[in-house]
């Protein structure tokens, strides 16, 4: 079963974690909305009943809603005999900024003020207490347990004839609970287990999980700032064929498996998976595997970046229009999907559990295969993605940064809770477009980013544009919807539900940190020693460059260089344990490391960056001023198969083989591996065939003596 993080969501019943009480949540609005309040705690209405609704701005039921519960708000905080003894909030979603809650708090009527409005950017406040229906208001008791749920405030509370509606239910409750918060409370053993950092872990049962690393610790250079000392040679980990190499173009180390390296491979769509030697850093030899998706034509094709976060999950970026391999015309629905790398959760070709420990028998004949959790569509031509690692504040952690080449532009994804396997519901996502970046795609070369944790800064190499930008990842606010169908400009792929949000991003704070490079292609970051590593793929050499400091001092100077002689070379991965600095070059299918002593000055090592400084040293932003304007509104959408979510489908789609009539990813989602429109993953060395099995996977027919999994294994010579 693939692993998945355990819900933060408290349960009717169980009291609020102490951490939930105390998180700063933004009060959103103009200050006659808002009265002078910028953050409030669920902590502050302890001793009182509080009431929580969730909003999304696009959703016409929460919309319907809102004025009913600003007048109900309103009544029971002015009036007797609930005066003084309830709160009223609201977690307003969907795309959210002052004047856009000022607009709410003034909807169809409703009283400015009542409910306190909460810009619920990251969904914090979101998941703590819903999930996935809406509207919805949980009442909170003056203990901190949440006492009940309600449904959306015009509908009846059941199907009954003459059943109450939920504004009455909900009214009753309050005035229930606020009659007695004399009562005494619990102890505290009813609270909900996944509180504070413990909603953020993972739900992993026997999986493995990356042990918690110190540090890295660096030497110090005294009068310099920083200084990197490339050796005079680099050290070849694993090359060709032999290491399941075929134009390599990311690599990194797995976090669950620190002497395994992962080299992502345009041509095959999957992933090289090395094992190196601790001692040299080399490949053992005869013990390199191959893993990919089992529909690596969709999911992984043409790989241009792979990105792990700490805990083994991963994502993958894909230079694609989504063509099929040629079998069908490209239709752009295409982004980054999200893994996770324990052989543990992969399946084989007919779905079923893996049975080896390193996802491959001994004799290499029998394979397995990763299961996608999740994957959204909104950037074809990807160039390059990065785990944010070190946000704090989205629940779940999934949130990546990625170059799209296809609108050249910086886009963040929010994976939130991963829909898991056998499942296509993409409607609980966050994409945030930065159209203020303007990148520029340079075909066949890669565009990777590097997120340094120290200082919150996302570096990206700007490939066709030749620099390398620095930006402020907690920069930036809400502008305006980028979803089509509320009004915006982008066709709408990943879901059709309002609480999918898709939004264009302004006011980001942003700088060249170099504008000179041949292609930057690779990017890494020795965070400990304040340096970015640049792949120069014009010139084959890598860039050591000073990072932006963590006191705000702005970074770009050169302070070494290495000549690889590569003659592609793609991505970097700096190994902080040993100092050395892998990378790929795609041309002559190698993978290497190059050895760096690198040194940081006594002022900044292992110190903490200074936030404020860090944003107040980029160059000012001028930022226009927010549209209020709430934009179009649409009602729940019935969720059926994630393509859109509009088309019902089954196993009858894929009877068919009149191939120009048919869309690809329909028959992936009515659960067929292989069809006669799908490229046939059997053949891939022209000796197999595959045959479906509908709804689990497919398996291989050899032909001429071949055999494997895969139809990979070629037949024993003929003795002489």
């Amino acid at each position: 079963m693939l692993p998945l993080q355990a819900t933060p969501r408290v349960d009717v019943g169980q009291q609020l974690p102490p951490a939930y009480l105390v998180e700063k949540f933004r009060v959103c609005g103009p200050e006659e909305v808002t009265g002078g309040k910028e953050s409030l705690m669920l902590g502050d209405y302890t001793g009182k009943v509080l009431v929580v609704g969730t909003y999304y701005v696009g959703c016409n039921p929460g919309r319907t809603d809102a004025p009913t519960y600003s007048a109900l708000a309103a009544k029971l905080s002015v009036l007797p005999p609930t005066a003084g003894r309830t709160g009223f909030i609201a977690t307003l979603k969907g795309g959210v900024n002052d004047a856009r809650c000022g607009s709410w708090a003034n909807l169809n009527g409703s009283t400015p003020g009542f409910p306190t409005l909460v810009d619920d950017e990251d969904r914090s406040l979101l998941y703590k207490l819903f999930e996935d229906r809406h509207p919805e208001y949980v009442v909170i008791d003056h203990c901190g347990t949440v006492a009940a749920r309600v449904g959306a405030l015009a509908e009846p509370e059941s199907n009954e004839e003459g059943a109450r509606l939920n504004a009455v239910r909900l009214e009753e409750i309050v005035e229930s609970l606020a009659a007695n918060l004399s009562a005494a409370c619990p102890s505290g053993s009813d609270a909900a287990p996944s509180g504070g950092a413990g909603a953020r872990e993972m739900a992993r049962g026997d999986v493995p999980v990356a042990p918690i690393k110190a540090p890295p610790t660096v030497a110090t250079c005294g009068a310099q700032q920083q200084a990197a000392a490339f050796a005079a040679q680099s050290v070849l980990v694993a090359s060709g064929a032999s290491h399941k190499l075929a134009k390599p173009r990311t690599v990194t180390l797995n976090p669950l498996v620190p002497d395994e390296l992962w080299v992502g491979n345009h041509d095959t769509d999957g992933v090289s998976v090395i094992s190196l030697d601790p001692a040299t850093g080399v490949a053992v030899p005869d013990a390199s595997l191959r893993r990919r998706d089992r529909a690596p034509y969709h999911y992984m094709d043409r790989m241009s970046q792979l990105a792990f976060d700490p805990r083994g999950f991963f994502a993958t970026c894909q230079e694609s229009t989504n063509n099929y391999e040629g079998m069908m015309q490209a239709n752009l629905f295409m982004g980054p999907t999200m893994y996770h790398a324990d052989p543990s959760v992969m399946v084989t070709q007919r779905g079923e559990p893996c049975a080896y420990a390193r996802g491959e028998s001994a004799d290499g004949a029998e394979r397995c295969y990763f299961l996608h959790s999740d994957m959204l569509h909104e950037s074809p031509l990807c160039m390059g993605i990065t785990h944010d690692s070190s946000e704090q504040m989205t629940p779940y952690q999934n949130v990546y940064w990625a170059f799209d080449g296809l609108n050249n532009t910086l886009v963040r994804y929010d994976f939130e809770k991963p829909h898991g396997p056998g499942y296509l519901d993409h409607s609980l996502a966050t994409v945030r477009r930065y159209p203020e970046i303007e990148l520029k795609r340079e075909p066949g070369v890669v565009g990777h980013l590097q997120i340094d944790d120290a200082t919150r800064i996302l570096y990206v190499a700007d490939t066709g544009n030749g620099r390398v930008v620095a930006v402020a990842a907690d920069s930036g606010r809400f502008n305006k919807t980028a979803r089509q169908d509320l009004g915006g400009d982008y066709v709408i792929w990943s879901s059709l539900n309002s609480t999918f949000e898709y939004s264009l991003y302004a006011c980001v704070a942003q700088y060249d940190l170099v504008s000179d490079v041949a292609q930057p292609s690779g990017i890494a970051v020795a965070s400990e020693a304040g340096i970015v590593f640049v792949a120069e793929h014009g010139s084959g050499h890598i860039i050591a460059l000073r990072a932006h400091g963590r006191d705000g001092t702005l970074g770009g100077e050169e302070i070494a260089r290495f000549a690889t002689g590569a003659g592609a070379i793609m991505g970097l991965n700096w190994d902080s344990d040993n100092e050395r600095l892998y990378y790929v070059d795609a041309e002559r299918n190698e993978a290497r490391f190059v050895t760096v002593d690198i040194c940081n000055s006594v002022s900044e090592a292992g110190t903490k960056a200074d936030a404020d400084a860090v944003l107040a040293s980029f160059p000012a932003v001028e930022c226009a001023a927010e549209t209020g304007d709430l934009g179009i509104a649409i009602d729940h959408v019935t969720h059926d198969d994630g393509y859109q979510n509009t088309t019902m489908m089954g196993p009858e789609y894929g009877l068919s083989t009149d191939c120009p009539a048919i869309n690809n990813d329909m028959l992936l989602m009515s659960g067929y591996l292989c069809h006669a429109c799908l490229p046939d993953v059997c053949n891939e060395l022209d000796q197999g065939k595959c045959t479906n099995v509908l709804g689990k996977g497919y398996y291989c027919t050899c032909s001429n003596g071949w055999s494997g999994d895969d139809c990979h294994i070629a037949p024993p010579e003929d003795e002489p």
